[in-house]
């Protein structure tokens, strides 16, 4: 696991922001999970370094383009804040036009993982960005 991974996974702030000044690391490789910075740190949730990574560098793109890595099932970054229940990360996601609609490996979405979770507040984010209620995964289950 690279030292940003690691960072961002324990969300400490101050550790992202001195390996970022000192290393420059490449913000998109992805570690043994598949995992980039971005992902760990909606696993983690601190919306400080979500915001951060962001900034730095669009992950935001769809999981076919090359500059958003998935996981191994490809959930993508706002797939994992949903799942971990992180709103604030769920909502800066969508507010850099992550797409709520986005597909893993089973069809699931985001919604899928907050209506899995039974998280209303984030179901109505991602409402609101236009997820579809009606996505079936390969079970056939909408969210």
């Amino acid at each position: 696991m690279e030292p940003i991974h690691r960072a961002c996974r324990e969300g400490v702030l101050h550790k992202v922001n001195e390996i970022l000044k000192q290393k420059n690391p490449n913000l998109l490789i992805t570690d043994a999970k598949r995992y980039n910075a971005l992902h760990w740190a909606c696993v983690n949730g601190v919306i400080e370094i979500v915001q951060l990574l962001i900034d730095l560098q669009k992950y935001t793109q769809p999981a076919s383009d090359s500059a958003e890595p998935v996981t191994p099932n490809d959930m993508t970054p706002l797939m994992l804040a949903s799942f971990r229940e992180k709103s604030q990360s769920v909502d800066v996601l969508l507010k850099h036009n992550a797409d709520p609609n986005e597909m893993d490996s089973t069809e699931n979405t985001a919604l899928h993982m907050a209506a899995m979770r039974g998280n209303q507040q984030i179901a109505q984010l991602l409402l609101k960005a236009k997820a579809l209620v009606d996505a079936r995964n390969k079970e056939g289950k909408t969210p």
